[in-house]
Order: structure tokens, then C-alpha cells, then sequence
């Protein structure tokens, strides 16, 4: 089996998940805990807003945003409805 490059989704993902923490459930919980962060100010402020702020808040908030754009190309890919996701994902850059 290859690796996934670095400039893949699949690559950019795996480096944005171990920015995250040190463990994996230590990873899962700072992602669902900046991505809560994150849905509240969606709701308060708007996407474009927070999507600012969390690009250069932290690195683990841009981590988060990196997954979720990232994996979420992945996860789109395997379903067969990449090209929907990448229209939304047009919005996130």
C-alpha cells in the first residue's frame, strides 16, 4: 500500500488530525470542541466572519477548518458526490 502525499486531501487531513492533540480521543474531542466554537459563530456572525476568525485564531482551530474542508473532500469522494462537495467547498477558501 502508498502513501497518501502531502498535498492530497487524504494528506492534508492526517496532518491537520495530529495537530489536533496527542491522542486520538484527545484529536476527537478538540475537534468537536472548536467545531461547536466554530458553529457558534457561524450563527453570531456569519460564515465568512468565522471562517476568518478561526483561520488565524490558533492552529488547532485552522487544523480544524483544514479537516473539515480536507476530509470532507475524502468522505465525498468514497460516497461518490464529489463534485457537490466541491462546490461547497468553493466557499470555504
Amino acid at each position: 500500500m502508498s502513501k497518501a502525499s502531502k498535498t492530497s486531501s487524504l494528506g492534508k487531513s492526517y496532518a491537520a488530525w495530529n495537530k489536533l492533540g496527542t491522542s486520538n480521543k484527545a484529536k476527537f474531542n478538540e475537534l468537536i470542541a472548536r467545531a461547536e466554537n466554530f458553529a457558534q459563530d457561524v450563527v453570531k456572525k456569519g460564515a465568512s466572519s468565522a471562517f476568518a476568525k478561526h483561520r488565524k485564531q490558533s492552529t488547532k482551530s485552522a487544523a480544524m477548518l483544514v479537516l473539515l474542508r480536507e476530509g470532507g473532500l475524502v468522505v465525498a469522494s468514497v460516497f461518490g458526490v464529489k463534485s457537490c462537495f466541491e462546490v461547497v467547498r468553493e466557499v470555504w477558501k
